[in-house]
């Protein structure tokens, strides 16, 4: 179990909380739950003190993921910015074969791969208007690099469609992932 948080104090006017927490079970097919949440009070300027569902935005080399951004595979980035978010995520990760195997001498070697299979879901409350629900699920193809005698690291490409979307919104899928970035 991990559990995380985010505490901004008179910031622009207004003060936040965010945070989250995932649960981690099993050895070969691995299952993990994630939970995060998301509220700010005060003053509201979009974009700033406001947090934003939607999109594949989990932390890679290239992207690190901000905490006011809370992702939904399945859909565009930051579809949807309100003052009060949630998200929930269910992955299993299925193995398919144990590489264990790299390319001569080139300082790449690749160990597992696995699928991948995911459900995400959003809530946003925003000031005016009625609550919005997102929901989004697919398959990713995973698997486990050394990079350079030690350095570990994840290559991830998968594709999800949007499942659930308030009236208006109009997102079709599907949406394709690839990530390079933290071990599994």
């Amino acid at each position: 179990m991990q559990i995380w948080g985010n505490l901004e104090l008179f910031t622009e006017g207004s003060q936040s909380l965010s945070g989250g927490v995932s649960f981690f079970y099993g050895d070969q097919i691995r299952t993990t739950l994630q939970l995060t949440a998301g509220r700010t009070w005060g003053e509201q300027i979009p974009g700033h003190t406001t947090f934003r569902i939607g999109g594949d935005l989990t932390e890679g080399y290239f992207t690190r993921r901000a905490p006011r951004l809370f992702p939904v595979r399945g859909f565009d980035s930051n579809v949807i910015e309100a003052p009060t978010v949630a998200t929930a995520t269910a992955e299993v990760y299925w193995p398919l074969a144990n590489l264990q195997r790299g390319y001569g001498t080139l300082p790449l070697f690749l160990h597992r791969l696995r699928l991948g299979t995911f459900v995400d879901a959003g809530y946003a409350k925003p000031d005016s208007g009625g609550d919005s629900y997102l929901v989004g699920a697919g398959l990713e193809l995973l698997t486990s690099v050394e990079v350079g005698w030690g350095g570990m690291s994840t290559f991830r490409i998968g594709v999800s469609w949007p499942l659930e979307q308030p009236d208006g919104l109009d997102q079709d899928g599907p949406v394709f992932i690839f990530q390079i970035g933290r071990p599994l």
